[in-house]
């Protein structure tokens, strides 16, 4: 049984309270402290220290630290100027006050941790965004650049080729007034080649007019013969009518296999199937065997909540607590809205993670997802047992 911790001294001004507690020889580093707005304790074995206030305080502001063998509450008032009588409430001996304020606190510290991890996710969220607008601006930027340096290129190569015009056309008109020149000189010796030149061919087409032309090739068919089939059985054997039949049945055959693969096929990628086949599997035991068909499904079919939600039994049956987490957790996200027509699945995706959690020592998590199993399904004995347990769990902590 725990030593209750009664030699503290407090003192308040007008907006803070200050608790200052001894550690009573034991090291700072064993100590335990849990504090909310209305509720402190201090665990140190075999000490422990506990406040219910009388007044809340602002949580977010307040602090406590271990220094000099004692630990110092550094309390904010949430109303300034309000002086207090007692740093402890007036009920605090009362066993079912102190109950009631202890569960208060539990319920308080996971809100208050949720919204917290709300708030990271969020501000991850703006840092995400922010890095992909940053990334967007410099690919942006690198775009504009090499767009420029092409610009520049198609443009060097424009000029370069007008330059190259102007210096053909140049070149052109100086070529022109040469030859117009040099044509008058050689006219008249160029029409007396041409006399020549005219008599040459005479002669040549005369020579190639006695050349024999040879006949055209001569057509003609060719015949083609096909090797007739060897049937399995010898010759002597083989009747006509029995082997078409036996063929036909064969290809009747092979149509079925065919039609059977395609079937097979047909179901591996049907999801609803993948599910009954996963189910089975868990009936079974099969364990292994029903996270793959379930895994197969959400693979085809990644909107379903119960294929999430089956995966979460099956990897609780298995011990592989994390991953029951992040399963039952997809399929209560995918549950959401809450309605009263998707109220069971809810709550056996709560019980499962719960079960989890506790199974990692997360007493605080767990026992939240048992309370909104219980919000869903009060009137639950086991799900009210199972919380009652955590929640002693807890407080014994």
């Amino acid at each position: 049984m725990p030593i209750q911790v009664q030699d503290y001294d407090w003192s308040q001004t007008a907006t803070t309270v200050t608790i200052e507690v001894p550690l009573k020889g034991v090291p700072g580093h064993k100590a335990d402290i849990f504090s909310t707005n209305e509720y402190l304790k201090a665990s140190y074995q075999p000490y422990i220290f506990e406040v219910f206030l009388p007044v809340e305080v602002d949580d977010s502001k307040s602090k406590a630290t271990i220094s000099s063998g004692k630990i110092t509450f550094l309390l904010e008032k949430k109303e300034p100027g309000i002086t207090w009588d007692n740093v402890q409430h007036e009920k605090y001996k009362d066993k079912d006050f102190a109950m009631k304020e202890r569960e208060k606190a539990v319920l308080y510290s996971q809100e208050r941790a949720e919204k917290l991890r709300e708030k990271k996710a969020a501000e991850r969220d703006q840092q995400q965004k922010f890095a992909v607008r940053q990334q967007m601006q410099v690919e942006e930027e690198e775009r504009r650049n090499i767009q420029a340096i092409k610009d520049a290129e198609i443009s060097k190569a424009m000029n370069e080729l007008e330059d190259w015009k102007k210096g053909k056309n140049k070149s052109i008109h100086s070529d022109t007034s040469d030859v117009t020149n040099s044509c008058n000189a050689k006219n008249l010796s160029q029409s007396k080649s041409t006399i020549m030149q005219s008599e040459n061919k005479k002669e040549v087409k005369k020579v190639d007019e006695k050349k024999d032309v040879p006949p055209p090739r001569s057509t003609g068919n060719i015949q083609l013969k096909f090797t007739p089939r060897a049937f399995v059985t010898p010759s002597r054997e083989s009747k006509a009518p029995e082997e078409e039949a036996w063929l036909q049945k064969v290809a009747e055959m092979n149509k079925v296999k065919a039609d059977a693969k395609t079937r097979s096929e047909m179901e591996d990628m049907n999801p609803a199937w993948l599910k009954e086949k996963g189910g089975n599997f868990y009936k079974q035991g099969n364990y292994i065997a029903a996270i793959n068909a379930f895994t197969a499904a959400i693979v085809l079919n990644g909107t379903d909540p119960s294929l999430y939600n089956n995966r979460a039994a099956c990897h609780l049956h298995m011990k592989q607590f994390t991953e029951c987490i992040q399963d039952a957790t997809m399929a209560l996200n995918l549950l959401d809205p809450p309605v009263q027509a998707n109220a069971k699945s809810r709550c056996i995706a709560f019980v499962r993670r719960g079960t989890a959690y506790f199974k990692t020592e997360q007493y605080v998590n767990a026992l939240g997802d048992y309370n909104s199993a219980l919000k869903i399904d009060p009137k639950n004995e086991s799900i009210n047992e199972d919380a009652e347990k955590i929640r002693q769990i807890i407080q014994s902590s």
